[in-house]
């Protein structure tokens, strides 16, 4: 099969389990509005030839933190930038990585069914709860590390934007934590998370 036939294949079948997502070509991913921001699924399919591998990937944006988050973060005007990235090993806890291998049609529906039980037990009700500066606060900021495994910058920056408007009583606590974890990035990168660091204490 050819991956774009793997990919329609994929987003005709995970659509009929994902209420309320709409496929967005522009974005490759499911997508949905929620209250100040949205969320996404992304669907990365690697093409191992002739087989291929899928998995899922959630996306959470939050509107409020993304603008604080470009202020600092360099990045282009009109980003859409992701508040946070959860794998769906997150739902494995025995794997680390959890990627499908799929090879025909009969194989992605499969695939798909044998993920529906996980899909509308757990990951949905994960994406319901995971709405809102408190609750994301208390998912980044908490024990455990699972959630986001993404670049520590971009996690980091965003976990203290987090902190931040949750009024988290432990700001102090997670900035030293955070500025140890990427003590050895680039100076260029520590200076966006030191000027957004300032920020925080600033408007405590």
């Amino acid at each position: 099969m050819k991956s774009h036939k793997v990919r329609d294949l994929l987003y005709r079948e995970l659509g009929a389990v994902l209420p309320g997502f709409k496929p967005s070509k522009k974005d490759e991913a499911f997508v949905r509005a929620i209250p100040g921001g949205l969320q996404k699924i992304f669907v990365p399919i690697i093409d191992y030839n002739p087989g291929f591998r899928f998995s899922l990937v959630f996306g959470i944006r939050l509107d409020e933190v993304e603008v604080i988050y470009n202020q600092f973060s360099a990045a282009p005007a009109g980003t859409k930038s992701l508040t946070t990235l959860t794998q769906l090993a997150y739902f494995f806890p025995k794997e680390t990585k959890k990627q499908i291998a799929v090879a025909s049609e009969e194989e992605i529906v499969a695939a798909v069914r044998s993920l529906s039980s996980v899909i509308e037990g757990e990951i949905l009700p994960f994406l319901g709860r995971h709405q809102n500066v408190k609750s994301l606060d208390a998912a980044m900021n908490g024990e455990d590390p699972r959630f986001d495994k993404s670049d520590p910058l971009f996690r980091n920056m965003h976990a203290l934007i987090l902190a931040q408007l949750a009024r988290n009583p432990n700001l102090d606590e997670l900035v030293a934590k955070y500025a140890e974890e990427i003590r050895w990035f680039p100076e260029a990168s520590k200076a966006k998370f030191v000027r957004l660091t300032d920020a925080c204490q600033d408007i405590r």
